[in-house]
């Protein structure tokens, strides 16, 4: 008697010999259990061949190692993401200066600060 149990009706294994190969039958419901190849063997039989001789066994699983990266060689020495640029002149050669919106601040030829170009509400009404 094995250790195993039928799946069926929970009865006991009796290991049965057929031609060489080991089948397993339940003592109560008369299931025939097959393992792995045995089927294979019992068809070669029945088509009036031999027993083959057994499948090779699978390799062993070996996990891949994981490759070492390698920082390949730098033929140029790496430049910094964002490159200084010389500043911008004006046309009296003057670095040229933005205010905190973004937009240019603009200096008379003789370095004062020009001023903004405003709104005048009385621009609208024409009153002459």
């Amino acid at each position: 008697m094995s250790a195993l149990q039928c799946p069926v009706c929970r009865g006991d294994f009796r290991e049965v010999l057929k031609e060489g190969i080991l089948i397993d039958v339940c003592t109560q419901c008369r299931g025939v259990w097959l393992d792995r190849g045995e089927l294979e063997k019992l068809l070669s039989l029945a088509a009036g061949g031999t027993v083959a001789p057994p499948a090779p066994q699978p390799a062993p699983y070996v996990p891949p190692q994981q490759p070492q990266y390698q920082q390949p060689p730098q033929p140029y020495p790496q430049q910094p993401y964002h490159q200084q640029r010389p500043p911008q002149m004006d046309k009296y050669g003057r670095p040229v200066e933005y205010d905190k919106y973004g937009r240019k601040i603009e200096y008379d030829k003789y370095g004062h600060r020009k001023k903004k170009k405003g709104f005048d509400m009385l621009d609208i009404f024409d009153f002459d």
